[in-house]
C-alpha cells in the first residue's frame, strides 16, 4: 500500500478507537472480568478496586479491554507490569499493519484458503497432510484422488464419496477455531465423529455441511507421546515465527502446545482446549497449562480427562518443528509474522495451517511489547 492510501486507514482507525474507548467504559464493568477468579491462587492479589482502575487505565491508554488480564496474572503482578503487554486489538492491528498494508505483496491468501496452503507446502516439498478433495456448493471436486492416478470423474457424488474406504478429516477452507469440522470414517460402517449413521443420515449430514467450501483430508496418525495427552484429537504446536525488522532474518519468537479437551476432536481454544507453555531447552511442556472456556480460564497441572501430568511428556522432534517453520517462513517474504500449527508423528513433523493474524495470549505469558518491538 501507498503511503498516501494508508494514512486515511490510520485516521479511520484513530477515530473509530476513540469511540470504541467510550462504549467499553461500560462494557468493562458489566463483564465479569474484574471478578474472575485468579489463575494464581497461591500469591497475594490486588484487591477489586485496585484491578478495575488497572483494566481502566489500560482502556483509556490502548482503547481496548485487556480480557487477558488475570491469564497473564496481572491481578498480583504491580502495577506498572500491565504496560508490557499487547491486547488481541493492537496485535491484530500490528500484524494487518506489517502482513497486508506496508507489504508488496499479500500473501495472506495462502495462509488463510486451505487449497492454496495445502498445493503452496506441497510444491516446495513441506509434508501436510494430504487433500484428496474440496467441497464447492454441494460439489465434490477429486484432488488428492486424481494425483494417486485412481479413477474419477471431474466431479464425484457423495454416494461414490462414500464408498471410499479410509478415515477424513473435513473442515471449511476458510474456517477458523475448529468451526465445522467434523471426520468420517468408511468401512463396513459410516462414521460421523465416531456415531455410525446410516448412509440415508450420512448423506443428508454431507449435504448441509458442503454447502460450505471444505476440504477432504488425511487423518494424521500423531506421536505417541502427544496422543498420551489427548487421544481424540490431533494435539498440535504453535509456533511463531517473524521477520526481524533489522536483519530480515526469519527468527523463531515463541511457541506453546494445545490440547483438545473432553471428546473433542479439536484442539482449539474455542472449543473448550488447553494450552500450555513449552521449555525449549528441555522440549518439557512447562508445569501449568490453561484451560479455556469461553473468555475465563482455568490453571491446571495435568490434563483434565486423562490426568498425565502436563510436565511429564517430552515433545519428541520439537527441534525440527522450530527449524522447519523457519525454513517455510523463507519461503514467504512478505509475512512478517506467521503462527504455525504443526503435528508431530512419528516420522517428524507436518503442518496443518499457517495464520497471518495468530493470538499470542495462548502461550500463557502473554505478547510482550519489548520482545515485538523487532518484530512488528
Amino acid at each position: 500500500m501507498k503511503p498516501q492510501q494508508y494514512k486515511p486507514v490510520l485516521l479511520l482507525r484513530e477515530v473509530k478507537t476513540f469511540f470504541t474507548r467510550i462504549k467499553d467504559v461500560f462494557t468493562l464493568f458489566k463483564s465479569g472480568l474484574i471478578n474472575e477468579p485468579s489463575c494464581f491462587p497461591e500469591l497475594p492479589r490486588k484487591n477489586k478496586f485496585k484491578r478495575a482502575m488497572q483494566l481502566l487505565w489500560y482502556l483509556i491508554r490502548h482503547g481496548e479491554i485487556l480480557w487477558q488480564y488475570n491469564l497473564y496474572g496481572l491481578d498480583v503482578k504491580p502495577f506498572s507490569a500491565i504496560k508490557e503487554y499487547i491486547g488481541n486489538k493492537e496485535l491484530l492491528w500490528r500484524e494487518y499493519k506489517y502482513n497486508v498494508l506496508m507489504a508488496s505483496n499479500d500473501y495472506t491468501n495462502i495462509m488463510r484458503d486451505k487449497r492454496l496452503f495445502y498445493l503452496f507446502l506441497r510444491a516446495n516439498g513441506f509434508n501436510t497432510p494430504t487433500v484428496f478433495a474440496s467441497t464447492k456448493q454441494g460439489v465434490v471436486y477429486p484432488l488428492g484422488w486424481r494425483l494417486t492416478n485412481e479413477n474419477c470423474d471431474e466431479t464425484m457424488s457423495l454416494q461414490e464419496l462414500l464408498q471410499k474406504k479410509g478415515s477424513f478429516f473435513c473442515k471449511p477452507y476458510n474456517g477458523k477455531c475448529g468451526r465445522g469440522i467434523f471426520v468420517i470414517q468408511i468401512d463396513d460402517d459410516i462414521r460421523i465423529n465416531g456415531e455410525v449413521v446410516g448412509q440415508g443420515h450420512a448423506i443428508d449430514f454431507l449435504s448441509a455441511a458442503f454447502k460450505d467450501e471444505y476440504i477432504i483430508q488425511e487423518v494424521l496418525r500423531q506421536h505417541p507421546a502427544l496422543s498420551a495427552l489427548h487421544d481424540s484429537s490431533v494435539n498440535t504446536l504453535r509456533i511463531i515465527t517473524a521477520r526481524n525488522k533489522s536483519s530480515l532474518q526469519v527468527e523463531f519468537v515463541t511457541g506453546f502446545i494445545r490440547m483438545g479437551g473432553g471428546s473433542s476432536i479439536t484442539d482449539n481454544m474455542a472449543g473448550g482446549g488447553i494450552a500450555a507453555g513449552i521449555d525449549f531447552e528441555t522440549g518439557h511442556i512447562k508445569h501449568y497449562g490453561y484451560l479455556f472456556n469461553g473468555e475465563k480460564s482455568q490453571r491446571i497441572e495435568e490434563h483434565p480427562v486423562l490426568h498425565v501430568p502436563l510436565d511429564s511428556i517430552q515433545i519428541p522432534h520439537l527441534s525440527e518443528a522450530v527449524q522447519t517453520s523457519i525454513r517455510l517462513h523463507e519461503r514467504l517474504d512478505d509475512l512478517r509474522l506467521i503462527g504455525w500449527d504443526v503435528a508431530i508423528t512419528e516420522d517428524g513433523v507436518s503442518f496443518i495451517e499457517g495464520n497471518d493474524a495468530p493470538g499470542l495470549s495462548q502461550s500463557n505469558h502473554g505478547p510482550v511489547r519489548k520482545a515485538l518491538e523487532k518484530y512488528i
